[in-house]
């Protein structure tokens, strides 16, 4: 996606790594935080059984994403990566947001998901700007 930008690709992917490594993490602790305090009761099973599943999702699309920087997307792709983009990183935000108080790790979610969000944004402010100002 990304082609001719190889410092670019090489900071996505790291960062497209990081997250889902931080997502399977946050998994792990979601799940094992189930096991140990919800066994019998799942008192709070619903709403823990939804952020691990979304954390699930948020590493399989940045896993997505990954494999995406390096191939050539046409329009209809670069809008499936630019949204599963959006999704994977509000995900993120809103899962880290809900488990803050448990988890002081949890803000490295955060602060990576606002990251993303924020690049993201941005790249397609300056793409688009360049669009009006060099396409009339």
């Amino acid at each position: 996606m990304y082609d001719g930008k190889p410092f670019l690709q090489l900071f996505l992917l790291i960062k497209k790594g990081l997250i889902a490594t931080i997502a399977m993490i946050i998994t792990m602790v979601l799940m094992l935080d189930d096991i140990e305090n919800y066994p019998i009761s799942k008192m709070d099973g619903n709403m823990l059984m939804i952020s691990i599943y979304g954390s699930i999702t948020v590493a399989l699309l940045n896993v997505f994403q990954a494999i995406c920087l390096f191939v050539y997307l046409n329009n209809t792709f670069r809008s499936i990566y630019v949204i599963s983009s959006y999704i994977s990183n509000t995900l993120l935000v809103i899962i880290c947001t809900s488990r803050v108080n448990d988890y002081s790790f949890m803000y490295l979610g955060i602060f990576s998901g606002l990251l993303g969000i924020f690049l993201l944004t941005y790249q397609i402010w300056c793409g688009r700007r360049y669009h009006l100002v060099n396409h009339p």
